[in-house]
Parts: C-alpha cells; structure tokens; sequence
C-alpha cells in the first residue's frame, strides 16, 4: 500500500469489483482507445471479479503488480495503475495507469504514477521503468515526462486504438539513476 498526500494506493481486492466494474463501464468511450482489453474484460461483476483475482495470482506469482488509485479521505476508487511484464533479473517493468474522467485535471495522475514509481525504484531497487503512450495521449506523455521519463523512441503503427485505427507509439523511460 502506497499513502501520498491524497491518495492511497493499494492491490485491488475482491471488494473493489463493483467499483472498478462501474468506473470501467461510466468512462468507456474515455478509456476504450487506450485500455481497450480492459474495457472488453470488464463488462460485468463477475468479469471484473475475476480480473482482480487473475492480478492477485499475477502479483503472488511476482508478474505484475495491479492497483487501484483511491481518494485517501473516502476510499472511492478513481484509477488504476499497473506495472507489468517485470523482469527481475535487471529489475524493470511497464507502467500503465489511468484517472476516471471525472477526476483528471486535478493531478492525482502524476501524485499517483510518482508515488508507484518511488516504490519501485526506491524501495525494490528497479532500474528501469517504461510507458508505452500514443503521441495523442498528450496528458498522460504530460504526467510521464513530469515523473521523470524521458522519450527514447517512437514505434511506427505499433498498436491498435479500439482494436480499428493503426497508431505510433512513444516508448518513455525512468531509470533509477535520474542523470541517466
């Protein structure tokens, strides 16, 4: 469990269902071009259910650690925040993490995505943390840049936003060393 100054972070647990599976389902169409194999997983109690289950196993088996973004004064849950394909050998990972909508512009992204990656690199010694973000997504490229990653290049028609239209993507960097 991660604490800042607003927000808890914390592994989303079988009580958190409901919450993710109606935050998931009110910001679709906000969330479909980025998170789209989210959005398909998560269309119903039990499906959000079973994706927090297959995250806790993930965790257990130390492939990825999945957590919710909630208000620290009311537990509402108002994001989501990932580290996954870890390799423990360097130790690295990649970051995925989004706000509801309702919530953006406030700057509980960055408050989140810096307090998860202090974890990370501070106290399990990670080397290396990395984003994959399309050139469109210009406040999240905003939120990393301002965490301390660094753009290192762009894949040309890597990815399919909402499964249809073919785009970029830039692939950020954080190393554990800020003047590398």
């Amino acid at each position: 469990m991660i604490i800042s100054e607003r927000l808890t972070i914390k592994p989303l647990c079988s009580d958190d269902a409901s919450a993710l599976l109606e935050g998931i389902q009110n910001n679709k169409e906000h969330l479909q071009d980025y998170f789209p194999v989210l959005v398909k997983q998560i269309d119903s109690l039990e499906q959000a259910s079973i994706f927090i289950q297959n995250k806790q196993e993930g965790w257990a088996e130390k492939k990825n650690c999945s957590c919710g973004i909630f208000l620290k004064e009311s537990n509402k849950l108002i994001g989501y925040i990932s580290i996954r394909e870890i390799d423990w050998s360097i130790p690295k990972g990649e970051l995925g993490y989004f706000i509801l909508q309702s919530y953006m512009g406030k700057g509980y992204s960055k408050e989140a995505l810096s307090a998860f990656c202090n974890l990370f690199i501070d106290e399990w010694n990670f080397v290396r943390l990395y984003a994959r973000i399309a050139p469109d997504n210009y406040s999240s490229l905003k939120t990393a840049e301002h965490c301390g990653f660094v753009k290192e290049g762009l894949l040309r028609n890597e990815y399919r936003k909402a499964g249809v239209e073919l785009t970029d993507i830039v692939i950020l960097g954080r190393l554990a060393d800020a003047n590398g």
